[in-house]
């Protein structure tokens, strides 16, 4: 009988697979969103800003813009369109993201390489993103890397390997500050394992030890001298100061108990907001697996890639870790993003790939249906038949013809103001109160969700706008440009 083994070749069959796949489906990406989304549009106004005002005013605006610097010099080497050069940095590293995946999923288990392939294509927590300009892909990236260091290390004993961890968790926070949750976690699991095998690996964890001692002291450097933007460093305090955590933690366990609990349960609402919020964390992780759910639920065993386990306790305390992290954003932000969970994905992901590989000796019949949903998955990931807001370039074109620069414009969406070559305008006010409470503030208007907008309709009758241009995209999607006459 045919089976899914039959089907495995090279052992870097799967990893160049999973490398051509992923440039493909990024590609099938950008063509189905040929519109950037809102922080794809931001991170290309601060490449523009760049090169026309320099660094050092650029991070005025923003204070973390690594990735709009390299979008700026790749557009300086290449030539190509600032647009273009951010989605050939994410192609890039998306792809190399699937590769490395793949490979580490390898060496915890020989067999399941093409799984990795699979799973790294059409997970799908980080395979919604391909359409987009952001600084996930980075941290992705490097995190991955830690982790296939750590593995390929433990596994080889190759001191070298570990050395060059720190390294990629450095690398890692170019891309997003909090990457610095995995110096402790690897700290953490050097410290625990070298308990037993000190003496077998100590020239590796000493080195590895000072490699992370000279790194800190860099960035304490950087970050003295100036070069890091404290603001950024004073946000992630802020989040993590125990009493701001408290403080921010009873007073929406206040405005729950108010709201909605019954004057017996007031004492326990911060148990319920924190129980609440980490459920959720934990459920939209699990949903985010997509048709990988299922071997993790029936399967869920994993074997680490050597006796000492050291793979598998890096990846535990650093999924721990994260956890928290998010745990901690919840409480303090109130709100939390698919894109933000995806990181569990990539620490996860080599007990993914063994839950599957599980899944498939078990059910060796029913894997197939597994494949075929794992490949509509991904698929539907890159796939959007949605309307699109392609009226926004030829609008962005009107604008920059017809409306001076100089004069004030309320946007409804940054990236209309982006594609008329005006920067990304930020809405700071609704669309509402644009048209009421601060009407006499802008000269024009350019508003979507027209469509029994009462406000509009009033300003319209009454003679103080007037309607100067109309777009749409064919799809019940609208957007008018309005002067103000009074």
């Amino acid at each position: 009988m045919i089976t899914i083994n039959t089907f495995r070749t090279s052992a870097t069959a799967p990893i160049a697979t999973a490398l051509v796949g992923s440039v493909v489906l990024s590609i099938i990406a950008m063509y189905f969103n040929p519109v950037i989304g809102r922080d794809s549009a931001f991170y290309i106004d601060l490449a523009q800003n760049i090169k026309t005002n320099g660094l050092k005013t650029t991070l005025n605006q923003f204070n973390w813009p690594w990735l709009s610097l390299m979008i700026a010099t790749t557009h300086d080497i290449t030539r190509l369109s600032l647009i273009s050069s951010g989605h050939g940095i994410m192609i890039l590293l998306t792809a190399v993201t699937c590769a490395l995946l793949t490979r580490t999923a390898q060496l915890f288990n020989t067999q399941a390489g093409w799984w990795g392939c699979l799973i790294s294509l059409s997970l799908p927590a980080i395979n919604g993103y391909r359409d987009s300009i952001l600084r996930e892909p980075g941290f992705w990236l490097f995190s991955a890397l830690a982790i296939y260091l750590v593995t390929i290390w433990s596994k080889s004993g190759k001191w070298h390997y570990l050395l060059l961890a720190p390294a990629s968790i450095l690398l890692a926070m170019v891309f997003r500050l909090e990457a610095i949750f995995l110096a402790p976690a690897l700290a953490l699991t050097l410290a625990w394992h070298g308990r037993a095998c000190f003496a077998q690996y100590k020239t590796a964890i000493l080195t590895s030890a000072g490699v992370l001692a000279v790194a800190f002291a860099i960035f304490v450097l950087l970050f003295s001298s100036g070069s890091i933007e404290s603001s950024r460093l004073d946000y992630y305090a802020s989040l993590i100061n125990p009493s701001e955590l408290t403080a921010t933690l009873d007073a929406s366990a206040n405005a729950l108990s108010d709201a909605i609990l019954a004057k017996y349960s007031h004492d326990d609402a911060a148990t319920i907001l924190l129980l609440g919020f980490l459920g959720l964390i934990l459920l939209k992780a699990l949903l985010l697996n997509g048709p990988f759910l299922l071997p993790l639920i029936v399967t869920p065993q994993i074997k680490t890639v050597d006796s000492s386990g050291m793979p598998l306790s890096f990846i535990t305390i650093a999924l721990v870790s994260y956890t928290l992290i998010l745990l901690i954003f919840f409480i303090q932000q109130n709100f939390m993003i698919d894109r933000y969970l995806a990181q569990l994905h990539i620490l996860a992901f080599a007990l993914i790939t063994q839950s599957t590989f599980q899944f498939q000796k078990r059910f060796p019949r029913t894997v197939y249906i597994l494949v075929l949903i794992a490949i509509l998955v991904a698929l539907s990931n890159v796939v959007s038949l949605s309307p699109k807001r392609t009226h926004y370039i030829p609008s962005g074109n009107w604008i920059s013809e017809n409306i001076p620069v100089e004069k004030s414009t309320f946007y409804s969406d940054g990236r209309i103001s982006f594609y008329a070559g005006r920067g990304y305008a930020v809405p700071l006010i609704s669309q509402e109160q644009a048209l009421s409470s601060h009407f006499a503030e802008y000269d024009y208007f350019v508003i979507e969700d027209t469509r029994g907008n009462e406000t509009l309709e009033t300003q319209l009758q009454s003679g103080h706008l007037t309607l100067i241009a109309e777009f749409d995209n064919e799809h019940n999607r609208e957007m008018m440009i309005l002067k103000r006459t009074q």
